[in-house]
């Protein structure tokens, strides 16, 4: 018996030792692993802070046909320039309607429009769009995003939009309807292109190579337009150097 309470008194002494040591040992690794999730929390809204400078996204009316997404209606990772800052990895949207950049708010959990006048240029689904003003387009069409096909002597550009088609003035019958407008940047003046007359105007070609080089690559204008434009000005390219 006397030996079972020694035993507990010893057992007693350590714990009056042990324990507390354990506690402040877990306490200090606790304070440590927050705050450097603190940290991390900090850097992490400084880094993001700018795209968080728009307004909340606009939904679109759930009952027209189809969406105003670019290529799809899922989050995509792209990168892009904003307010003079770079970032990569930003999960976004571009709408075509509306011609504005959608992002997730950092902070709160809804979608935000950014400002479509910050945004120099963005990469998303690996196409390259660049914002341009109207001033810089010489009033041959209207500012904002343009894909940039190809960029060279003659830059290639695409406006891409999704337009509002409805037959009936119903919203029933509503659906997206994409149009593609196309257009060179020659010499600082943008020209708008559609016809191959219209690209041979611009590029001040003759018919007769244009229509040679097209044929040898199999390549009809009026099939794919788009694939066209973009071969010709490369053949231009060759041709210039």
């Amino acid at each position: 018996m006397p030996q079972l309470i020694l035993k507990l008194a010893c057992i007693g002494i350590l714990s009056t030792f042990i324990f507390p040591l354990y506690a402040q040992n877990s306490l200090s690794t606790d304070t440590l692993s927050s705050a450097f999730a603190r940290s991390l929390f900090k850097k992490a809204s400084a880094s993001q802070s700018r795209l968080n400078n728009g307004r909340e996204y606009d939904l679109n009316n759930p009952r027209i046909k189809g969406h105003p997404f670019f290529g799809t209606t899922a989050w995509t990772e792209g990168s892009l320039v904003y307010d003079g800052a770079e970032f990569k990895n930003v999960k976004m949207l571009y709408d075509l309607e509306k011609d504005e950049i959608v992002v997730l708010n950092f902070l709160l959990p809804n979608k935000l429009s950014l400002v479509k006048e910050k945004i120099e240029s963005f990469k998303i689904q690996e196409q390259h769009f660049i914002y341009l003003k109207t001033d810089s387009l010489n009033k041959k069409s209207s500012g904002g995003f343009y894909q940039l096909l190809h960029n060279s002597k003659v830059v290639v550009l695409a406006k891409r939009k999704k337009e509002i088609k409805d037959i009936n003035n119903s919203n029933r019958d509503a659906s997206f309807n994409q149009v593609d407008e196309y257009f060179f940047m020659k010499d600082q003046t943008i020209y708008p292109v559609k016809t191959l007359g219209s690209v041979m105007k611009v590029l001040e070609v003759t018919k007769a190579d244009i229509l040679q080089h097209l044929r040898k690559n199999a390549i009809v204008f009026r099939d794919d337009p788009e694939k066209a434009m973009v071969s010709i000005v490369v053949y231009y390219d060759q041709l210039s150097n």
